[in-house]
C-alpha cells in the first residue's frame, strides 16, 4: 500500500500527522483509522486464504484416500464426497477472487482496467 492512498481516502490532517515523516511519529486520527482498517482487512484475507488452503488439502487427501480403498462402493463414495468438496471450494475461491478484485478496484483501478483490457484482447494464433 502506498502512503498516498490513505491520505486521499481518509480525513488526513497534515498539521498533526507524522505519516510523511521518518521514524515513529504518531499518525493523525484519520490515518490511524485507515491503517487499522487496512490491517484488519489483511488479517481477514489471510485467514480466508488459509481456510481455503486447509479445506482444499482435506479434499485432496480424501480423493487420494479413495484410491487406496479396496471396497469399490466405499471408494466411489469417497470420490463423490471429494468432488462435492472441490465444487464448493471452487465457489468459495470465486467469491474470494471477487473480494480481491473489489480491493484492487478501490486501490488500483487503472491497473485493474489495464489488466482486464489486456486479458480480453484477441490473441493472434502462433
Amino acid at each position: 500500500m502506498s502512503l498516498s492512498a490513505p491520505i486521499g481516502e481518509c480525513k488526513h490532517d497534515p498539521d498533526v500527522c507524522g505519516l510523511d515523516l521518518p521514524g515513529e511519529v504518531p499518525l493523525c486520527p484519520g490515518c490511524r483509522e485507515e491503517r487499522q482498517h487496512h490491517r484488519a482487512t489483511q488479517s481477514l484475507i489471510r485467514r480466508e486464504l488459509l481456510r481455503l488452503a486447509r479445506k482444499w488439502g482435506a479434499a485432496d487427501r480424501r480423493a487420494k484416500r479413495a484410491d487406496r480403498i479396496s471396497d469399490r462402493q466405499a471408494a466411489e463414495m469417497q470420490r463423490w464426497q471429494a468432488a462435492g468438496e472441490f465444487h464448493g471450494l471452487q465457489s468459495d475461491l470465486a467469491h474470494f477472487q471477487l473480494t480481491l478484485l473489489r480491493i484492487t478496484l478501490q486501490h488500483e483501478p487503472d491497473a485493474l482496467q489495464q489488466h482486464i483490457k489486456d486479458g480480453l484482447r484477441p490473441r493472434k494464433a502462433p
